[in-house]
């Protein structure tokens, strides 16, 4: 598949992706944050438009607690204190 069918399907998808969220109360769960602050590939652009439809307004989004005790493990096992209260802030 070339990159012009790839950036359709992908386009196509994201759209679908807002409007099944749009209005809607989601249980945000640990891998959706951590693919968003690692990167990781192709489920980063997909947390990205939920967390930005959130941030928006457009939805809400509920994380337990376990699951910000889960995000902020990996920066504190790594001395990133910084960033770990950095994503507590956030959340």
């Amino acid at each position: 598949m070339n990159n012009e069918k790839k950036d359709r399907k992908s386009t196509l998808f994201s759209s679908k992706l807002k409007n099944l969220i749009l209005g809607k109360r989601l249980l945000i769960d640990t891998n959706i944050i951590i693919y968003l602050t690692d990167r990781i590939q192709p489920y980063e652009k997909l947390s990205r438009i939920v967390f930005s439809l959130i941030e928006e307004g457009k939805a809400e989004g509920i994380i337990s607690i376990v699951s910000i005790a889960e995000i902020m493990q990996g920066p504190l096992k790594k001395g990133l204190k910084k960033t770990a209260l950095d994503v507590r802030k956030y959340l």
